[in-house]
């Protein structure tokens, strides 16, 4: 659309943060140290750099979005995140 401003900010693996108009997205967010492994039963993913950015430093988000769910075990993707606008 004309006039729309849009960013993505490339925060590490599948999380990016989506900017438009104001509205913040947050996608796949994975802000695990470097080290830190996940095993999907398959094959075992291995991060290997921290996250570009500091979850504590994103500010407020409006919307998160997962697109991955086949890992066995559950993880708290939120908990060190800010709360999302009121």
């Amino acid at each position: 659309m004309p006039g729309m401003e849009v960013s993505i900010t490339y925060i590490g693996g599948p999380t990016m943060l989506l900017e438009c108009d104001g509205v913040r997205i947050l996608t796949d967010p994975t802000f695990d140290p470097a080290g830190s492994e996940y095993d999907t039963g398959r094959y075992v993913l291995r991060k290997t750099t921290e996250p570009a950015l500091d979850p504590i430093k994103l500010g407020s988000i409006d919307f998160f979005a997962q697109s991955r769910s086949s890992f066995r075990q559950p993880r708290p993707l939120w908990s060190n995140l800010p709360n999302p606008r009121q």
